[in-house]
Formats: C-alpha cells, sequence, structure tokens
C-alpha cells in the first residue's frame, strides 16, 4: 500500500514482473515503451507526470484512492464507498479487478504480488 501510496512504480512492476509478467506485457497494459517500464522496475527512471501514472493506473487497474487520484473511469465508485464505510471485501469489487487483471493480461501471481503491494505486506 506504500508502495502505490508513494506512487513507487518500480516496486509495482518489479513485483509483477517477478510474479512472472513480463515488461512487455506491462507497458502494453499501460501504453508505455517496454524499454520506459524496464527501466522504471530497475529504478533508473521514476514515474512523475501525472499522466504517466494514471496510464498505470488504468493499464494496471489500480484505484485511483490507492495512488491519491480520482476515481478512474472503470472504477465503480458505488462499491468502493460501500466497502470503505463496512470495512467488507465486496465480491463485485473483487471481481471487477480480476477483470481488469485479465485484461492487462495479470496472471495469478502477479495479482497476489499486487494485492500485497496494496496491503504493504511483502512476499
Amino acid at each position: 500500500m506504500r508502495a502505490l501510496r508513494e506512487r513507487d512504480f518500480t516496486i509495482v512492476f518489479a513485483m509483477a514482473h517477478d510474479a512472472g509478467i513480463s515488461y512487455n506485457r506491462i507497458a502494453e497494459a499501460c501504453a508505455l515503451k517496454s524499454e520506459r517500464v524496464s527501466q522504471i522496475a530497475r529504478g533508473t527512471t521514476a514515474v512523475t507526470a501525472l499522466a504517466i501514472v494514471e496510464r498505470i493506473a488504468g493499464g494496471l487497474r489500480i484505484t485511483g484512492a490507492f495512488l491519491g487520484l480520482a476515481a478512474q473511469p472503470w472504477e465503480d465508485t458505488a462499491v468502493l464507498s460501500t466497502e470503505s464505510r463496512h470495512g467488507e471485501d465486496d465480491p463485485m469489487k473483487r471481481r471487477n479487478l480480476l477483470r481488469g487483471a485479465l485484461a492487462a493480461g495479470l496472471t495469478a501471481p502477479a495479482l497476489a504480488a499486487l494485492t500485497a503491494a496494496r496491503s504493504g505486506k511483502r512476499r
């Protein structure tokens, strides 16, 4: 969660890559060059432009709240507001996250890695 809050995509991309997702696949999902994704994952370049942060959020289906952004167009804000009030893990939100992850080409291990990153747990 801290990595997302701080917009540290070095950790996010590296975890996705460690889980078996190629930089090419991440780049494709986020509309970035694979070389740029590789550089970000290695920590040789940082993401500073808001437009790129938004592209990554959309490509990897990271909710805006995790990155300090407004809700993304694909988010179901009713589900998010209900979840924040009740602290429940809504099945609809999980289903939307899985659909988005599959659309981005994320595999189960990569999704688990991103979930761990979101919750602040280390593998």
